[in-house]
């Protein structure tokens, strides 16, 4: 039997029968038996679908898809009564409302699945998505609104070796890029932890100024300021506060240059040396007159420019292996020697080869004892 079963006009030509209290989806099996004269005639058995009518599900607010490869958009549906047809409808603005046109149309018998394939995600696929459906029982069913981000490829390789030289106030820092086209360079002041900004991708963050001189740096995050964005491989920092822990992470990124601000890409992964905490000193000596790492000190260049002979001293704490580099502003190493060092103050002059070296400006590193510290100076022969 069938809970809330009911009919009307069994002496009439039209017989009428009400269910109540069915759940679709429901399959129903009937037979008619009509009396007449003391005879009972059977009609054949039928089948009777009770459909449920199709129910989109949720997109999640942001794909991603990357520039140049096919990328799949699927929604998850319920229900379904007979064939669903489909629309796609990409909007012109941001979000899924006001106009829109219609990228591809379908249908499917459930439970297959509504989905349309991109074969080459370009610029020009990104932007606000959603499908609506239709089916035996409703008509135009929107889905909830997905945000497609066509991204240039992720950048492989994060940059790593963070260090830095040190003095009360400033930090020289250098690291070894990564395989972006670009990275930004922020800190967190007061902590040994890395507390700002994780960038999105998708996200366009030129806004913020990117400044090597503390207090006219834009804020990135809790306590965090964004110190350089570029192309090179060391950042000299000032107006920072004494014996104070700087930490610094560093994030490659690439972009697509037909969509540059859409389609901008983040490494955020991590490595032994990235974030990197790095406390400046609270020693008291003539500002700016040297450079401070943990066990060795080298005073700055002078004269700066330089025009034949570069002339610096270096301090060792301890007898080791240190080695000195003449690094371009692309990060090339164009001059290297290492030699071990004992305990005392050095006296270092290389003289620079005009053949090797045009007038510009280069990178003085000095690495040892698994630190380095480096300094910008002026060639002109």
């Amino acid at each position: 039997p069938i809970l809330g079963f009911s009919y009307s006009g069994a002496n009439s030509q039209s017989l009428t029968v009400n269910w109540s209290g069915i759940t679709a989806p429901y399959t129903v099996y009937y037979r008619l038996a009509a009396t007449s004269c003391g005879s009972t005639l059977n009609s054949s058995a039928a089948k009777l679908e009770i459909g449920q009518q199709v129910t989109p599900g949720t997109f999640g607010p942001d794909d991603w898809a990357s520039i140049g490869s096919s990328y799949t958009l699927s929604l998850p549906y319920t229900g379904g009564a007979g064939t669903i047809n489909w629309e796609l409808r990409k909007y012109s603005g941001s979000g899924c409302s006001g106009s829109y046109t219609t990228v591809a149309t379908g249908s499917v018998t459930p439970p297959s699945a509504i989905q349309y394939t991109f074969s080459n995600i370009g610029c020009n696929d990104d932007g606000y998505y959603k499908f609506v459906v239709s089916d035996n029982c409703a008509s135009n069913v929107a889905s909830s609104c997905t945000h497609l981000h066509a991204l240039a490829p992720e950048p492989s390789t994060q940059a790593y070796g963070i260090s830095g030289g040190r003095t009360r106030t400033t930090i020289s820092l250098i690291w070894t890029s990564g395989d972006g086209m670009e990275r930004l360079v922020a800190a967190t002041q007061g902590s040994t932890t890395y507390t700002g900004t994780i960038p999105a991708d998708g996200t366009d963050y030129s806004s913020v100024t990117a400044n090597s001189y503390w207090p006219s740096a834009g804020a990135f995050g809790t306590n965090t300021r964004l110190v350089y964005r570029g192309t090179g491989s060391g950042v000299f920092i000032t107006g920072l506060q004494p014996s104070t822990w700087y930490t610094f992470r560093i994030f490659e990124y690439n972009w697509d240059n037909s969509c540059s601000t859409t389609s901008l890409n983040y490494n955020t992964t991590t490595n032994s040396s990235n974030p990197k905490a790095i406390k400046t000193t609270a020693r008291d000596f003539e500002e700016g007159s040297s450079l401070l790492a943990g066990e060795f000190e080298m005073t700055l260049v002078k004269p700066n420019p330089v025009e034949s002979d570069l002339e610096f001293s270096l301090s060792t704490a301890i007898e080791a292996r240190y080695t000195i580099q003449i690094v371009s502003v692309d990060g090339r190493v164009l001059f290297t020697t290492d030699q071990v060092y004992p305990i005392g103050v050095h006296l270092v002059n290389i003289s620079l080869d005009p053949k090797v070296f045009s007038g510009g400006v280069y990178y003085l590193r000095v690495l040892g004892v698994n630190e380095s510290i480096q300094q910008m100076f002026v060639y002109l022969p």
